[in-house]
């Protein structure tokens, strides 16, 4: 009968190794193996699946990024547009009220224009009066001279100078006994200021008519005045000539 041996010896130190134990010892280390290839394949293919739900977790991310920064350029677009508008609406309604005030400008500058040429009309009408009141004023002296001249000396001769005729305004001739004595020339002014080129006119118009004698009537005497002659030219007021003509 054959007993089965359990044990051999090691060739190398003699100690003696069972064989039941090393056998499953080798076995057991292949299904450990085993299990630990079968463990890290599991685990490698849930972190490749965590990883690649990472990515397309990451790539939906970017999606959503993509389509905020799409969002964000188009408010940003919409708020310059609006801007724009608004600035041109703006800019619109501030030439409106430009022109507006333009036109306003433009219409009170052609009133200014008009009230202008009005007050030159009125000024070139108010010395047209004046002008007129002045040789009226003028013209009534004159009637007012020769008349007191005729009723106070009935027996003389006064003569008008008619307008457009050269000379003064009237010549008294001085009657003695029906012989002419002399002339006077008589010259009326109704001004604001003595000229003093009415003295050679006076002159001249008194050789023209034969006169010895000139008189100039004015409302103005000359400053340098002294007496009532000056350059040979009796010149009075209207008051004094009633008592230089005697």
């Amino acid at each position: 009968m054959t007993t089965k041996t359990s044990h051999i010896n090691c060739p190398e130190c003699n100690a003696k190794i069972n064989i039941k134990d090393a056998f499953f010892k080798d076995i057991k280390k292949d299904i450990l193996k085993d299990e630990a290839i079968k463990i890290r394949e599991e685990q490698f293919n849930k972190f490749s699946n965590q990883l690649s739900d990472a990515a397309k977790e990451n790539e939906r991310l970017n999606d959503q990024l993509i389509d905020q920064n799409q969002l964000k350029t188009k408010v940003l677009q919409l708020e310059r547009e609006k801007k724009e508008i608004k600035s041109s609406v703006i800019l619109e309604k501030e030439q409106e009220f430009q022109n507006k005030i333009d036109e306003k400008d433009y219409q009170i500058k052609e009133k200014d224009i008009q009230l202008d040429k009005l007050k030159e009309d009125i000024n070139k009408i108010e010395k047209g009066i004046s002008k007129g009141s002045q040789q009226l004023q003028g013209e009534a002296k004159e009637l007012v001279i020769e008349e007191w001249l005729e009723n106070e000396f009935p027996m003389d001769n006064i003569i008008e100078i008619k307008k457009g005729i050269k000379g003064s305004d009237c010549i008294h001739e001085i009657n003695m006994n029906n012989y002419k004595a002399g002339r006077i020339c008589i010259e009326s002014k109704r001004t604001e200021k003595f000229q003093n080129t009415w003295i050679g006119k006076i002159k001249e118009d008194a050789k023209e008519h034969d006169c010895s004698i000139s008189i100039i009537v004015s409302d103005i005497l000359p400053k340098d005045l002294k007496g009532y002659q000056m350059n040979g030219v009796w010149i009075c007021t209207f008051y004094q000539f009633k008592s230089l003509i005697h």
